[in-house]
């Protein structure tokens, strides 16, 4: 009988996993020092593009502890096509709530924040676009950060900017 319900709760949980990616391009995650996230060290990401008629969304996942000091993150982001395009935006992310209640999912004692980041795009080549991201806070070793990830999903829209 108990045997019986754990399969069940696997096969259940195996389907919402895959039902809720199967629209995901890319996704990976990279973890930060332990010691910190300095403000010289950049995560990057390689993602292989080869649909350039669908449009996309990029979000950027953020893992954090306790530990970490502040509300928000601010993130620098240098992206390049594979035609040496380069892009340099800023996002922020807020991580806790005015009253200090740590916002997003929470895993034990780390909690996931997923951040839109460009929503509706399309990429104008196929190839590979590298993504390095950076923490644009004052410390200049940040604590508390443990992951940082990017999903590119399809969006559920037609309408792409490019």
């Amino acid at each position: 009988m108990m045997k019986n319900k754990i399969l069940y709760i696997a096969g259940v949980s195996a389907l919402i996993l895959f039902g809720c990616v199967k629209n995901t391009a890319y996704n990976s995650y990279k973890g930060t020092d332990v010691n910190g996230w300095n403000q010289d060290t950049s995560v990057i990401f390689d993602v292989d593009i080869t649909d350039t008629v669908s449009a996309y969304n990029i979000i950027l996942n953020v893992r954090h502890t306790t530990e970490y000091p502040y509300q928000n993150l601010w993130m620098f982001v240098r992206s390049c096509s594979p035609d040496g395009i380069v892009r340099d935006d800023t996002t922020a992310c807020f991580l806790a709530d005015n009253t200090g209640k740590w916002l997003g999912q929470s895993y034990f004692s780390v909690y996931e924040m997923p951040v839109m980041f460009m929503d509706k795009i399309r990429f104008p080549k196929e190839g590979v676009y590298h993504f390095e991201i950076y923490q644009g806070m004052r410390d200049s070793m940040l604590k508390g950060i443990r992951d940082i990830g990017i999903t590119i999903e399809k969006s559920d829209s037609k309408d792409g900017k490019e």
